[in-house]
């Protein structure tokens, strides 16, 4: 079974899913006895945008006044990004652990579905013992996804990428010129709207 996160990007619900999804989260994270802690002024930003978000809404709808829509847009934007902000440490505090997530109030991902914003992927190795071959080896979040390899060629100046499924930490990059330079990046595949790449890393094709 592939592993759940909570869904980190509300942006694209509609304005009353916005405001459910938000007050679940503050109402699940918010109860007594909860396992998540944040930084900060974290969580009581978002639990006040949660809160003021559909008052500027409704006041916005009701009067329909242009400048009370406006206040209400801007408060929906801060809110989304602030849900975002919950979401992504509860995502890292849980560990997918399904019993925590739940009681997070967040909604979960689909089951194989696409996971929320991914740790950084880090090139662990890289070797050159096969001719145009470099083999990485890769420190990875869960060995089930799926792992993005983004690579220049330095001698050419040429940048490629491609889509691996990183089994065993393992990625065999192939097709390569002998005796050029590449610079490697890598990360995870995680909800594509934004991809965290590891440190970049040289390595000769031999």
């Amino acid at each position: 079974m592939k592993n759940q996160d909570i869904i980190e990007d509300v942006s694209e619900l509609s304005i009353p899913k916005v405001i459910l999804a938000a007050n679940n989260l503050s109402t699940g994270c918010g109860a007594v006895g909860s396992p998540f802690t944040f930084s900060g002024t974290t969580f009581s930003y978002f639990q006040g945008k949660a809160t003021d978000y559909p008052i500027l809404y409704s006041a916005g709808q009701t009067s329909g006044d242009h400048v009370k829509i406006q206040l209400a847009e801007d408060c929906r934007l801060l809110l989304v990004i602030a849900y975002g902000v919950v979401a992504a440490q509860v995502n890292v505090q849980a560990v997918h652990d399904l019993v925590k997530l739940k009681s997070s109030g967040g909604i979960l991902t689909e089951v194989g579905g696409p996971l929320g914003i991914l740790p950084q992927t880090v090139i662990f190795d890289t070797t050159s013992t096969i001719p145009e071959e470099i083999l990485i080896e890769v420190v990875t979040y869960d060995k089930s996804i799926g792992t993005m390899v983004y690579w220049t060629d330095l001698t050419a100046g040429t940048p490629q990428q491609s889509e691996f499924f990183a089994q065993k930490h393992f990625i065999h990059l192939d097709g390569l010129i002998i005796d050029h330079q590449y610079e490697l990046q890598v990360a995870h595949k995680g909800s594509v709207r934004k991809v965290i790449l590891s440190a970049p890393r040289k390595c000769w094709c031999r």
